[in-house]
């Protein structure tokens, strides 16, 4: 399906409502002709026959006509709006819903700049092209055919002169849709690359002002900036050359008219007032004609943003539930990775041939290089992304065949990059239940060491935290989403470099807090920091996407070189 089909099914949706709006530009058009007819009747009945009535009822008459085509003008461009941003709201709607639906992958692959211009930039062009292209096509397309009806009236011969000659302009045109395509598509793509840009140097000032960077981020944005500016600039000449096509095609329509429609008034051919009332008519219809000349390139500008909308909603998951998925009701044996191997790149993997079988209740941390694919490890669990080869079972089940919703609520992690909301406290720690009581709430809390400071805070749960939690610590932001996660009382906890960040304080209570938790909480840790994980079971050295050692600390630290490696090396620091 074409992209003008499928965007006008969007359209359709608010059928009722652009049938509304169509009325309104009926009347609008008609009342335009209307007012070129009254030019002709002041001339020939009012003025030229001397007739003071005639005269004052077409004065009263004009501002009355006036008024009204006022009100339809109003009505029919609220209308146009309305429709227009009510299926830009239904695109993003359907957006935002896509992105949530889509597989962990597909933001790996995409920067957070182009989705946040799909979002807000493709969208609002789409949503003012809407407005502007019906009213266009059908509101100047109305006028423009009542207009030239009216003109036919009154002089046949010149009207079909000027429906010759005026689409020859229009001819000219066509040339420069593919150019204004090309370029709209590239000016898009330079805006999503200006974003991403934007928000990765915001989102690192730290390092900027540190590293005295500036002037370097400066010139870098300046260049970015510059090629968005010349791409724009190529779409807008592109289009301002449209215009000055178009009127001196008019220029000469109207000279044409001009010489001889005065020449044949002069013989007598028509009146006076028929003559201005047609050359009113042409007029009139040059404001219409020139928003023709601009609707080619808006029309253009559309499909390139509905284009880009629409790759986002057309986008699959790459995870995908089976028919009639098993649902997951708890965690009572165990976890196994059978012969799993992964890449994220085609014969580039990151894990090798795991094996590894996890009991319930097992505390069990993972160390090695970085890269060697811990994180990994523990994403396949919560199948954010598949095996490429072998098997993950929990319970003996193929979490391929399991429902997501009901593994992922079996499973609570806390990543090593902090994800706080610019919200209260308490509803950062209710995100995944927003219905739980305060007692809970406060439970899970004294639970992650984190009530005391809480309990400080201006406001104390309810204080708002800032964007990201930037006004709290490193260690305070680790112990909410601690909070966050004992909340759900969920039975498989992952802790991804959760102490990586912290001083030595932050660090004894976040460990206190995972290790106080009762034994039948299976947790999986990865740490850098190996005095986070002696308390564990057992430890899982991974080297190069390989398991190279199974153990206790002490079982390690005699038989695995890597392993005694990392801690002879942190012992030095």
């Amino acid at each position: 399906m074409s992209t003008a089909k499928r965007l006008a099914k969007y359209l359709l949706v608010y059928k009722t409502r652009f049938i509304e709006a169509l009325l309104c530009m009926v009347m609008s058009g008609i009342l335009t002709t209307v007012l070129m007819y009254l030019l002709k009747e002041t001339i020939d009945k009012a003025l030229t026959a001397k007739n003071i009535w005639i005269l004052l009822l077409i004065v009263a008459s004009i501002p009355m006509l006036f008024f009204i085509r006022g009100i339809f003008t109003y009505l029919q461009n609220y209308l146009m709006y309305s429709i227009g941003q009510k299926v830009a709201a239904d695109l993003r709607e359907q957006m935002y819903s896509r992105l949530h639906m889509l597989s962990l992958d597909y933001y790996y692959k995409t920067s957070q700049g182009k989705i946040i211009a799909y979002l807000t930039n493709d969208v609002n062009t789409l949503q003012i092209n809407i407005n502007d292209v019906p009213l266009i096509l059908v509101r100047d397309g109305l006028t423009i055919v009542f207009l030239l009806i009216y003109i036919f009236y009154l002089h046949w011969k010149f009207a079909l002169i000027s429906l010759i000659i005026f689409p020859l302009a229009s001819v000219l045109l066509i040339n420069f849709a593919k150019k204004m395509r090309l370029s709209g598509r590239k000016a898009q793509n330079l805006m999503a690359r200006l974003y991403k840009y934007i928000q990765d140097v915001i989102n690192g000032i730290l390092v900027v002002k540190s590293f005295v960077q500036e002037e370097r981020e400066i010139k870098r944005f300046t260049s970015l900036n510059r090629d968005f500016y010349a791409t724009v600039m190529r779409f807008q000449r592109i289009e301002a050359m449209s215009i000055p096509i178009v009127e001196f095609a008019g220029s000469l329509v109207l000279a044409f008219l001009l010489f001889y429609g005065g020449k044949d008034v002069i013989d007598n051919v028509w009146t006076t007032g028929a003559f201005f009332s047609f050359f009113g008519a042409m007029l009139s219809m040059y404001h219409p004609l020139r928003s023709f000349a601009g609707l080619n390139a808006r029309v253009q500008q559309m499909l390139s943003a509905a284009e880009r909308v629409f790759s986002v909603i057309d986008e699959k998951p790459t995870i995908c539930e089976v028919e009639d998925p098993e649902e997951l009701t708890g965690f009572n044996e165990s976890i196994i990775y059978n012969s799993v191997w992964f890449c994220y790149e085609r014969d580039r993997y990151v894990l090798k041939n795991i094996n590894l079988k996890i009991n319930k209740g097992d505390r069990v941390a993972f160390v090695g290089p970085s890269g060697s694919g811990k994180t990994t490890l523990l994403l396949l669990l919560l199948r954010f992304f598949d095996p490429t080869k072998g098997e993950i079972l929990i319970d003996n089940k193929n979490i391929k065949y399991l429902r997501l919703s009901s593994l992922r609520r079996k499973i609570g992690i806390v990543p090593q990059e902090t994800v706080l909301f610019n919200d209260t406290v308490r509803n950062n720690i209710c995100y995944g239940n927003m219905y739980a009581d305060e007692e809970s709430v406060i439970a899970a809390a004294k639970l992650a060491n984190a009530h005391t400071f809480i309990s400080k805070l201006p406001q104390g749960y309810n204080t708002i935290i800032g964007e990201r939690g930037v006004s709290l610590s490193v260690g305070e932001q680790q112990r909410i989403m601690l909070a966050r996660v004992f909340l759900l009382d969920q039975p498989i906890l992952i802790f991804d470099e959760a102490t990586s960040a912290l001083d030595a304080e932050s660090e004894e209570l976040i460990r206190n807090a995972i290790f106080g938790l009762p034994r039948d909480k299976t947790i999986l840790i990865i740490a850098h920091r190996l005095s986070t994980i002696l308390n564990a079971d057992y430890i899982i050295a991974i080297e190069n996407g390989e398991i190279i050692g199974i153990g206790t600390h002490q079982e390690l630290m005699n038989t695995n070189p890597l392993y005694k490696r990392f801690y002879e090396l942190q012992c030095l620091l």
